[in-house]
């Protein structure tokens, strides 16, 4: 019986294992997260299906990755990988682990690629040997480019509506909407606004998920950033100042992002001496008093905090989380927030992970 029992229990055990690392490879929608990581002596992306904390490899690689972002539909994902004088390769990896097309070199790395909404193309920034720089548009899976136009002399970089009817663009550090069919004639075209007339912008803006408003980090009249409402649903001639939606800020507030559900924005600020996630439920925009002190820290005391990713269904939020120089432990981890309670989902880390969380069931 029990020569019969345990061949058994191993088959039962194999079938088990092989299932899972076929529902990993899959997308089961809203259960993974993608992650570099490193293993043996080789770098990695590994997908996580956190609920079950089984982890497969989607792609290796031989330099340290970074800034990992899926496409809209979840069917690619695209990030960097380093190389020698500061370039950086753009790797593009199917979600069945297929890479295609061929990496292209010479990347400004402080530049995330930006994906369209239908996942068909995405934007980035190359620097060729002259260090001339040119915002490009990749168009998959055939790997097409086609230089983006500028803007008074200025590399435009679209960010496109959900509904891809719309793109914002920064110029003279201020923040502009157009229509998507201005995109070749932007000098010429009457429908262009300008949304933030006197707030300087400090990072990318952040649409919200019905396209009406975007979010972003600002100045206005001084050395102290902050948070910023703007409204996306208005003409050229109408469009409110954008509204402040911190009370305080140290020296940044940035790196926002929208849960997918559009009901909360999540924002890094060192307000505390450590860099911290913060939440701000977008549903102050009503009360009497506004957004002003409503926000709420995610992040624990003693650790800086970065690289937030929302769940498709706006429940859970990963993030990096990296203890300071003397609390013990310098290494990275990734942890896991939900309004139930926070746990660590990957320890040990010696490089940024960049955790992104699948956006969908790929079919």
């Amino acid at each position: 019986m029990r020569r019969v029992l345990i061949p058994a229990l191993l088959l039962l055990a194999s079938l088990f294992l092989t299932g899972a690392a076929l529902a990993v490879g899959r997308g089961l929608s809203g259960g993974q997260i993608a992650y570099a990581g490193w293993r043996g002596s080789e770098y990695h992306i590994f997908l996580l299906d956190v609920a079950r904390s089984l982890h497969h490899s989607l792609t290796t690689l031989d330099a340290e990755p970074c800034c990992l972002t899926f496409s809209p539909n979840g069917e690619y994902l695209a990030y960097l990988s380093s190389l020698n004088g500061g370039y950086h390769r753009l790797h593009i990896v199917r979600w069945d682990g297929l890479r295609l097309p061929e990496p292209i070199r010479g990347y400004v790395a402080s530049v995330r690629p930006l994906w369209t909404p239908d996942g068909a193309a995405l934007a980035f920034v190359t620097l060729d040997s002259g260090f001339n720089m040119q915002a490009v548009q990749m168009r998959l899976p055939d790997g097409k480019l086609s230089p983006l136009p500028t803007l008074d002399g200025q590399l435009l970089y679209p960010i496109w509506s959900p509904d891809g009817t719309r793109f914002a663009f920064v110029s003279a550090d201020r923040l502009h909407l157009a229509p998507a069919d201005c995109l070749d004639r932007l000098n010429a075209c009457p429908d262009r606004a300008v949304v933030s007339g006197s707030t300087e912008m400090m990072g990318w803006p952040v649409w919200s998920p019905d396209g009406t408003r975007l979010v972003f980090a600002g100045r206005s009249g001084g050395q102290e950033s902050y948070l910023f409402l703007a409204e996306a649903v208005c003409a050229a001639s109408t469009c409110p100042e954008p509204r402040r939606l911190t009370l305080q800020s140290r020296t940044y507030t940035g790196a926002a992002l929208w849960s997918r559900d559009g009901r909360t924005v999540t924002f890094l600020s060192d307000r505390e001496g450590v860099w911290s996630i913060y939440a701000l439920e977008m549903g102050c925009l009503d009360a009497p008093d506004g957004c002003a002190g409503q926000e709420s820290r995610l992040s624990q005391n003693d650790t800086n905090a970065y690289s937030a990713s929302w769940s498709p269904d706006g429940s859970q939020l990963v993030f990096v989380t990296q203890r300071q120089p003397g609390a013990g432990n310098t290494g990275m981890a990734i942890q896991l927030w939900s309004p139930e309670g926070q746990r660590r989902l990957v320890s040990r880390l010696f490089f940024n992970p960049a955790p992104v969380w699948w956006p969908a069931l790929v079919k």
